[in-house]
C-alpha cells in the first residue's frame, strides 16, 4: 500500500521527482530522487511486500480490510490473494517503466511476469469478470468519505472530443454506459470548448472505484507481448477487450507499433476511463499532445507541480540538497 500511495505521486510530479523517504525525526528533509530512481524503489517496496506475503502462510490479516460481495477487497482477505493483488499493481509499475525506458523486451518480461503471479482472468463472455480486483470504498455514514465522481457533481462535464474527434465509436458498450449526455451546456470562463456530455461511470455516491482490475491487466498483457515480440498475442488481447468490454467488431493485424500503440492507448481510454490514467498513458508514450486543450487559457504539462510549503520549508534549511526540483513544462 505504501508503494501504491508513492506510485501515484510518481506520476503526477514525472520529470521533476520525488521525496521516496519520510526520515525517523520528522523535522529532518529526505533529498528529492529522479522519476527513475523512485519507481526503481516502488518496484522494490513491491517485492519487499511480495516476499513478506508469500511467508505468511495461511495465517489470517491481524485487520480488517474493507470487504463485502464483490466490493473493497472481497477475496483479497488473505495473504495469498493478496499476493495476486501485489503482482498487478508490479506489472503496472514495470509496464511504465518499460514504456518510458528503451521499451526492451528486457523491460516488458518483468511485465509478463508480474502478471503470472496476479489475478489476471481470461474475460467472460458475459463481461462479469471485467472489474475484478480490489476497489476503494465508499459509504454514506459519519465518517466515511464519499464518490464525487458520480452525475450529481454538477462541475464535473467531459471533454466532447471524446464523442467528436472520431477516436471513439459510439456504439461501444463502454462509452455508452459511462458518457452522459444532455448535461445542460457548459462554457468554462477559460474555455472556448463547450460541452453537455457528463460521466456516469459512478452511479452513486458510495460506487467503489477499481485500484486495478482484470481488464487493465489484459490490456497490459497486450502491451508487453506487443513489445517482447509476440504481436498475435497482443492482437488476441486488445481484441478480448474490443468485443467482450466494447462490444465491437475484432480488428485486424497491426501494421506498425505506431498502429498498435494507437489502438492500446483508445482500449484504456474506455476501459479505464474515471481510473486515472489517460494522462499518463499518453505521456509515457510520448503524445502529450494528442490531448485537447479547452481553450487558449490551457496548458499541457507533463507535470503537477510540488506544493509551495515543501518548497519553503526547503528553502528555510540553507542546503542545496535539499532545494525543490527546477519545474520545466515539457
Amino acid at each position: 500500500m505504501e508503494a501504491l500511495q508513492l506510485l501515484h505521486v510518481v506520476t503526477t510530479r514525472h520529470n521533476l521527482g520525488v521525496v521516496v523517504q519520510i526520515l525517523p525525526d520528522a523535522h529532518t528533509l529526505a533529498p528529492f530522487v529522479s522519476r527513475d530512481s523512485a519507481y526503481r524503489y516502488v518496484a522494490a517496496r513491491l517485492d519487499s511486500g511480495y516476499a513478506y506475503l508469500q511467508a505468511a502462510g495461511t495465517t489470517p490479516f491481524p485487520f480488517v480490510l474493507p470487504t463485502g460481495a464483490g466490493v473493497g477487497f472481497g477475496g483479497f482477505e488473505t495473504p495469498a490473494a493478496f499476493a495476486t493483488f501485489n503482482r498487478a499493481l508490479k506489472a503496472r509499475v514495470e509496464a511504465y517503466r518499460a514504456s518510458l525506458g528503451g521499451r526492451s523486451p528486457e523491460e516488458y518480461q518483468r511485465v509478463l511476469s508480474a502478471l503470472d503471479g496476479s489475478f489476471l482472468r481470461p474475460l467472460a463472455a458475459d463481461r462479469s469478470n471485467l472489474k475484478l480486483g480490489p476497489q476503494y470504498v465508499f459509504g454514506n455514514v459519519a465518517g466515511d468519505p464519499a464518490n464525487g465522481l458520480t452525475p450529481s457533481n454538477t462541475s464535473l462535464y467531459a471533454h466532447p472530443s471524446i464523442r467528436d474527434d472520431g477516436t471513439v465509436s459510439h456504439t461501444d458498450r463502454r462509452y455508452v454506459a459511462k458518457i452522459l449526455p444532455g448535461r445542460p451546456l457548459r462554457v468554462p470562463a477559460e474555455s472556448t470548448t463547450p460541452t453537455d456530455l457528463g460521466f456516469a461511470v459512478y452511479p452513486t455516491l458510495t460506487t467503489p472505484i477499481p485500484i486495478i482490475d482484470n481488464e487493465e491487466l489484459v490490456l497490459l498483457r497486450a502491451e508487453a507481448r506487443w513489445f517482447t515480440g509476440d504481436p498475435a498475442g497482443a492482437l488476441a488481447d486488445v481484441n478480448l477487450v474490443r468485443t467482450i468490454s466494447g462490444g465491437l467488431a475484432e480488428r485486424g493485424a497491426f501494421v506498425s507499433e505506431s498502429d498498435f500503440v494507437t489502438e492500446l492507448l483508445d482500449q484504456r481510454r474506455l476501459s479505464l476511463l474515471l481510473q486515472g490514467h489517460r494522462w499518463v498513458d499518453v505521456r509515457r508514450f510520448g503524445r502529450l499532445a494528442t490531448l485537447p486543450p479547452s481553450g487558449p487559457a490551457f496548458a499541457l504539462t507533463a507535470n503537477q507541480v510540488v506544493p509551495q510549503a515543501e518548497c519553503l520549508a526547503r528553502d528555510r534549511t540553507g542546503d542545496a540538497r535539499l532545494a525543490c526540483p527546477a519545474f520545466t513544462a515539457e
